[in-house]
C-alpha cells in the first residue's frame, strides 16, 4: 500500500471515515430534510449526492474536505441545483 493511500485516513485526526461518516450523517440528513420541507425521498437523495461528491474530493486527496462544514457547503449546492 502506498503512502497516498492513507492520506483520508489522516485528514479524520484519528477517526475513521466510517466514524466520521456516523457522525456527519444525522448532521447533514437533518438539515437536508429540513430545507426539502420534509420531504424524506428527496432529503436522502441529496444526501447521498453529496456524500457522493464528498468521497470523489477525498479520493483526489483533497483530505482538507474530511469536515462537517464541508459536507453541509456541498449539501447545500446540491439543494440548489435540484431547484435549477
Amino acid at each position: 500500500m502506498s503512502a497516498d493511500a492513507e492520506l483520508p485516513v489522516k485528514a479524520f485526526d484519528g477517526v475513521s471515515f466510517d466514524d466520521f461518516y456516523d457522525r456527519a450523517l444525522p448532521v447533514v440528513y437533518g438539515y437536508l430534510l429540513r430545507l426539502r420541507g420534509g420531504d424524506r425521498d428527496e432529503a436522502w437523495d441529496l444526501t447521498q449526492d453529496s456524500w457522493i461528491t464528498v468521497i470523489d474530493r477525498l479520493a483526489l486527496g483533497q483530505t482538507d474536505k474530511a469536515t462537517v462544514g464541508f459536507v453541509l457547503s456541498v449539501a447545500r449546492s446540491h439543494y440548489l441545483d435540484s431547484w435549477r
